[in-house]
């Protein structure tokens, strides 16, 4: 399980589909799809990367970007 503390890193490609939906504040089922693009097509390498997964809330991952460990 991912952990967080403030002022820490979000692991994006390491965190579960639920730790995921709550840091980033964003629903299950996008964390879901995240996790899910993630195996399918490999680690992200950026936030591009990220923003290319369709169907999330970009403004909420957005707002966490400088928090993402790649």
């Amino acid at each position: 399980s991912a952990t967080f503390k403030p002022g820490g890193r979000i692991y994006i490609n390491l965190a579960n589909a639920k730790d995921l939906a709550k840091l980033l504040d964003i629903p299950l089922a996008e964390a879901e799809r995240l996790v899910a693009v993630r195996t399918d097509k490999g680690p992200f390498a950026d936030m591009d990367a990220v923003r290319s997964v369709g169907g999330l809330t970009v403004a909420k991952i957005d707002a966490r970007a400088s928090e993402l460990e790649f």
